[in-house]
């Protein structure tokens, strides 16, 4: 199994990172124009060289885990309160050695979480951390709101 980028991410090249996205609406807009986006959390998926592994029994994984960034048909929160939700709940503890990327790749199976699991991941961008506060303040306020 290969988990390398085999093409250039978008807005980065093979020689270097993939763009760094500012905003939550940078997000928004990778998410629109691509569709199948995805977040991971870990080690830049570009910068794999061994497969993953599942951290609990150890056994390697057929791809990274993933969430996707796309909205379900039955959320009703609207495009960026799930993407704000995925980020707050997916990469709300970041260790310093990590950060959240958007990936997109062919579904390989399901973690021990139920995530989606991506063979062959490609890196689109990363995401800075104030998107991450920007998330944590649209999603309390959407989480806040008075029920009708």
């Amino acid at each position: 199994m290969t988990l390398g980028t085999t093409t250039p991410p978008v807005g980065g090249t093979l020689d270097g990172p993939p763009r760094l996205l500012l905003t939550l609406a940078d997000l928004e807009a990778v998410v629109r124009d691509v569709g199948s986006a995805h977040l991971y959390v870990g080690t830049a998926p570009y910068l794999l060289r061994a497969g993953p592994w599942h951290a609990e029994s150890g056994y390697p994984l057929p791809g990274v885990p993933a969430w996707p960034l796309r909205a379900e048909p039955w959320w009703q929160g609207g495009q960026r309160v799930w993407i704000a939700r995925q980020l707050v709940r997916r990469a709300g503890h970041v260790e310093p050695s990590q950060s959240a990327w958007v990936v997109v790749g062919s579904a390989a199976g399901r973690g021990g979480d139920g995530e989606p699991l991506l063979a062959d991941p490609r890196t689109l961008a990363e995401v800075a951390a104030r998107v991450h506060r920007e998330a944590a303040e649209t999603y309390t306020g959407w989480r806040e709101r008075e029920f009708r």
